[in-house]
């Protein structure tokens, strides 16, 4: 289990577990009055992604960071980036909003709240993301 991240946060740091990257999100903000919170994603690689939410994970190895990231067209996509090599991926299909539990053996784990009373349990394997 990971530490939880709430979706509505206006920044996180995270270390990749192997110490060698670090993930930031600074001043994200609110899409909507209320609503959960999105900015530019920065890896220490040299990369970023816009309109990412600060509920991110690293994989156990290292390997990949997840992160949801909204769409031009107000859409949640799981946004797969695989961080030595700089390259990035979606995993197939919209999301509601995501927790994400762990991300072991190229599988992303966790919890999809579809309102407030209804959660489904999510797995994303990474064979799946439709590289870039």
């Amino acid at each position: 289990m990971t530490t939880k991240i709430s979706p509505y946060a206006s920044s996180v740091h995270l270390i990749s577990p192997d110490g060698k990257f670090t993930a930031n999100i600074d001043g994200a903000l609110e899409h909507r009055m209320g609503s959960i919170t999105f900015g530019t994603l920065l890896i220490s690689n040299g990369t970023s992604y816009e309109s990412c939410n600060p509920v991110i994970i690293w994989s156990d190895d290292s390997k990949y960071l997840a992160a949801q990231q909204l769409t031009p067209y107000m859409r949640l996509k799981v946004l797969v980036i695989a961080v030595e090599e700089k390259r990035y991926g979606y995993a197939p299909g919209y999301f509601a909003l995501l927790e994400f539990h762990s991300f072991s053996q190229e599988k992303i784990k966790g919890v999809e709240f579809a309102d407030t009373t209804r959660t489904s349990e999510i797995e994303i394997d990474v064979s799946q993301v439709r590289w870039k």
